[in-house]
């Protein structure tokens, strides 16, 4: 089993890698904030940045910093994909138990500050998304939930840059399976 986890500041397009990599090349998909939104969702609140960076600092302080990874990890222990790709990990701990699997392959995704805050503001995922200023947008990067992202770039495996279009994205991302395959294909 190939397991990609897919890092990245928010709006860098981590949401599209992983439909292309379940679309392209049949992989099971795993989110990080899966667990957060359905918590969110049960207690009847507002599905929105704060509320997920609040509740994930929450689990972290009170559970350990890899508290979701270890959700995660148990999620995959019930899969056969050959291909598995985690989405949305933001802090280097959440990569505790997953560095030591086999086929572990971090991928950070490198896109710049503008087109990041614009594809938010157009998606709306988030409650207060669409009414973002960017001000806010840049702030939201400075929540604890998300002051570590960038740190995941210098340990990555791959840093693919997405200030292009979405065929210029997938020529890269077939370039790195082809590479991935490629290794797993030798053993």
């Amino acid at each position: 089993m190939i397991i990609l986890g897919v890092a990245g500041d928010m709006g860098s397009g981590k949401g599209v890698i992983k439909e292309y990599f379940v679309s392209r090349y049949g992989a099971q998909s795993f989110g990080f904030s899966v667990a957060l939104k359905d918590t969110l969702e049960r207690l009847g609140l507002v599905v929105c940045r704060e509320n997920y960076a609040l509740l994930a600092e929450a689990l972290r302080d009170t559970f350990g910093g890899n508290i979701l990874t270890k959700a995660i990890l148990k999620d995959i222990s019930m899969v056969s994909a050959p291909i598995v790709v985690l989405e949305g990990m933001r802090k280097p701990v959440e990569l505790e138990g997953l560095r030591e699997l086999p086929n572990f392959h971090l991928l950070f995704v490198d896109t710049d500050l503008q087109i990041r805050y614009h594809r938010i503001r157009n998606r709306g995922v988030k409650a207060d998304d669409a009414t973002k200023t960017f001000e806010e947008f840049v702030r939201d990067h400075e929540r604890d939930a998300d002051r570590e992202v960038g740190e995941l770039k210098r340990i990555a495996h791959t840093v693919i840059n997405n200030d292009g279009t979405l065929e210029e994205l997938h020529v890269k991302l077939d370039v790195l399976m082809t590479r991935i395959l490629g290794k797993e294909a030798l053993k």
